[in-house]
């Protein structure tokens, strides 16, 4: 199956489930929220270490070669600067990517390939995903296919 032509928007509520699907079994974040700019997908919550912290995190979306890139932006931790916390995030979801076939991380991007991880799932299609369109409060993702 191939896609010629089709736009999938998701609202701030869809990319909350998405993310709340993904950290099932981590119990150290809680309060999850999710903001979508032109500028940014913003997702905030709170971090349990030895007392809760929240943090706020900036992502920029973009489509490269067909997949999804999520590039984290900016981190903010207990309102301040966090970039030096950058790299043990991206470890934790390093950890928690492994497991989804489809998804990879380079750096403090996640490259999510739809069609990887929907072969996974048993539908064989390509996507032809052209861009993102990021609006207040959605996020719409456009495959265009020339025949």
């Amino acid at each position: 199956m191939e896609i010629h032509a089709l736009k999938i928007q998701f609202t701030e509520q869809d990319l909350a489930a998405l993310a709340l699907h993904a950290l099932r079994d981590n119990d150290q974040l809680s309060d999850i929220q999710v903001r979508i700019t032109p500028d940014a997908v913003v997702i905030a919550g709170v971090y349990r270490l030895m007392m809760r912290v929240s943090f706020e995190t900036h992502w920029n979306v973009n489509v490269q070669a067909g997949k999804v890139a999520v590039t984290l932006r900016e981190l903010r931790a207990g309102g301040f600067g966090a970039g030096i916390l950058k790299g043990v995030l991206m470890s934790i979801i390093q950890a928690e990517a492994e497991r989804e076939d489809g998804v990879d991380i380079k750096g403090e991007t996640i490259i999510v390939d739809p069609d990887r991880l929907l072969a996974g799932r048993g539908m064989v299609v390509r996507t032809n995903l052209t861009c993102v369109q990021c609006e207040t409060g959605t996020l719409v993702l456009v495959s265009e296919r020339s025949v």
